[in-house]
């Protein structure tokens, strides 16, 4: 693989983008329609021992949404970096399209949360009654709002780590928000020969920090593995990129958290959760990048479906689940039948729908009004 100039994209990771939705959204979809595998060996519903082999396995990193949410900040470490060095934008203004672009569809999402909440106010309660699980029931709240309030937490409370009751996945939107902010100060701010170490010594300050913060570290990691891609150095290997991918799977499972109950106690279980997960998004990223054979399948048309629509999946699939599909499983579970595959493949069907009418109405609209406004990259 040749070096690439800060101006070329790599299409393979739009279709890295959107697996990444895609494995989020799986893991919410089958904590609803299989709670077993969503949450551990607790027999629930039909299927229970088949739930639990998939639960104790490293299947489970096609339906455990911590490593994919740290490809997500990866991918944007990658991308607003060599974003950030072709703009003519200033800093401020990069910031504040930043804000627009995460904002504007959250807001958006949001809205749409509400509809189905308003639709569907006790579903997500109603499932937790049936499973024991409150997944779906930190919904609960979300309509004793008012107009205010309702601004307040999709404009503000979005990047000061609050919880969204109308769409909670919106948590990773502050470290989105901030950790793009730390790309733009690290390129436009470092002088060039001393960005590699200012990235590299952010790395451990952010594993410091502990928490959900471990995240922060995946933005100057991507940052990192841009300049390697830039020069040359992530060729396509025939078969090396296996070993990062085998270490992405292996370490992409909750089953992991078990043997690990010293480090939990010292550390805290989040903390330790999302170290696992930020090594396992290391391994996959860096397998797309050395695998010719992974970057042909992300570039096929499902691949450039999912990543097309990917932010769309991701803001829009929460809300559904919460409100008419959890209300689908607790009529089906009350009388008796648990169908999980109807509810899952008509749960992805519709999603997949309104992720693409999002798209065209909501995400391409405000990426072609930024663009013209400024230099702005059509799709970061």
């Amino acid at each position: 693989m040749q070096s690439m100039d800060s101006s070329s994209r790599i299409d393979a990771l739009d279709g890295l983008r959107g697996v990444a939705a895609l494995c989020v959204v799986l893991g919410h979809t089958i904590a609803v329609a299989f709670p077993v595998i969503g949450w551990g060996p607790i027999p629930v519903g039909s299927l229970a021992a088949a739930q639990t082999a998939v639960w104790n396995s490293p299947l489970q990193i096609f339906c455990n949404g911590g490593p994919w949410v740290c490809v997500f900040f990866l991918l944007s470490g990658f991308v607003l970096t060599r974003a950030a060095e072709r703009s003519r934008a200033n800093l401020p203004t990069l910031g504040l399209r930043r804000y627009l672009r995460l904002t504007v569809p959250s807001f958006v999402a949001c809205l749409f949360g509400l509809a189905c909440l308003a639709l569907f106010p006790t579903a997500g309660n109603d499932m937790r009654v049936a499973t024991g699980h409150t997944f779906l029931a930190v919904t609960d709240g979300a309509l004793d709002t008012n107009l205010l309030h309702f601004l307040r937490t999709t404009l503000l409370d979005l990047y000061r780590g609050r919880m969204v009751k109308f769409d909670p996945p919106l948590w990773t939107m502050q470290i989105e928000f901030f950790g793009s902010l730390g790309i733009y100060l690290l390129v436009r701010l470092i002088p060039a020969r001393a960005r590699i170490a200012v990235a590299v010594l952010s790395i451990p300050c952010c594993l410091y920090v502990a928490g959900q913060s471990v995240f922060y570290a995946a933005f100057p990691l991507g940052f990192l593995f841009e300049r390697a891609w830039r020069a040359g150095q992530l060729r396509h290997m025939r078969w090396i990129w296996l070993l990062p991918l085998a270490v992405g799977v292996a370490f992409g499972g909750d089953w992991l958290l078990g043997p690990q109950t010293s480090l939990r106690e010292r550390y805290g279980e989040l903390t330790v959760a999302n170290l696992i997960a930020t090594i396992s998004a290391i391994g996959l990223f860096l397998a797309v990048l050395l695998s010719a054979r992974l970057q042909r399948l992300l570039t096929s048309r499902p691949g450039q479906f999912l990543g097309h629509n990917s932010f769309a999946i991701y803001l829009l699939h929460f809300p559904l689940l919460a409100g008419p599909f959890a209300a689908w499983w607790v009529v089906e579970a009350t009388s008796g039948k648990i169908v999980g595959w109807s509810i899952a493949s008509v749960f992805l069907a519709t999603l997949f729908a309104c992720a693409t009418i999002f798209t065209r109405f909501v995400d391409q609209p405000l990426l072609a009004w930024l663009h013209r406004i400024v230099l702005f990259p059509r799709r970061t």
